[in-house]
């Protein structure tokens, strides 16, 4: 099953629905959205979950944007990886606010190991190096990594 390892809420549902022997059977048609958004709301669910499961829905019928939202995880984790976030309770997703040179924002892309924030009142997103000028809203408060080198290109990819 897709998304059971993806640590967002899109893997949280992917889990519930994988653990839930009486989540109703999948239907090609939108007959079945309807039935899952019917079958959740009877079950309780939070609002997060009608979120991701409409979100899920629209990877499924877009195989582009599940191959983006691939890339885009796999990018994340390395670069969680790399910067030891982390270690400082910055779990790395996208639409996490986040600060470049003091301006607020929020983490909109990935490319490669640089994230694209689109910082507020901007209209196009900014490339950053992950640590360099960056401060990261956690629980715990804003948190300011220590700094890495610039990235070397792995063989066979680019920065």
């Amino acid at each position: 099953m897709r998304f059971v390892d993806d640590q967002d809420p899109i893997g949280d549902l992917a889990r519930d629905v994988r653990d839930d022997a009486e989540w109703p059977e999948f239907d090609e048609g939108v007959e079945s959205l309807r039935l899952y958004n019917e079958y959740l709301e009877d079950c309780g669910a939070v609002d997060g979950a009608l979120e991701a499961l409409d979100d899920a829905w629209h990877l499924y019928q877009n195989r582009w944007a599940w191959q983006q939202r691939q890339r885009q995880l796999r990018e994340l984790k390395d670069i969680r990886a790399y910067c030891d976030l982390e270690d400082l309770g910055v779990r790395l997703y996208l639409d996490d606010r986040v600060r470049y040179r003091g301006r607020e924002g929020t983490i909109a892309d990935t490319a490669g190991r640089y994230l694209l924030v689109l910082l507020d009142g901007e209209q196009r997103p900014t490339r950053c190096h992950p640590t360099a000028n960056m401060e990261y809203e956690t629980n715990a408060g804003w948190v300011k990594p220590p700094p890495r080198p610039p990235f070397a290109a792995a063989p066979g990819r680019g920065q």
